[in-house]
């Protein structure tokens, strides 16, 4: 787990392996959550990404790579989806 995107990046730089990226759209410091997977995406092509925001932006669902959750969002639906991503070969 990251904090910012600054470590998520330094994170996404190393060795480590890493089977999602759940990010929240809305983030301090500038980069968003559709920046920072952009970012994540070039240190690693096939990282599946979900993103969760409680605003609604216009064209998210256009600019996502991923999948969008809706904030408020259940244990229940963000289990599932996860498991629903990880078990989808990359596109």
């Amino acid at each position: 787990m990251a904090p910012d995107y600054r470590l998520a990046l330094e994170i996404l730089d190393g060795d480590e392996r890493i089977d999602l990226l759940l990010t929240d759209v809305v983030m301090p410091d500038r980069v968003n959550g559709l920046a920072l997977s952009r970012m994540a995406r070039m240190r690693r092509l096939d990282l599946p990404v979900i993103y969760m925001s409680g605003y609604d932006i216009p064209g998210l669902e256009d600019e996502a790579l991923g999948t969008l959750l809706r904030k408020p969002i259940s244990d229940k639906l963000l289990l599932a989806e996860i498991a629903q991503t990880l078990s989808t070969p990359p596109a």
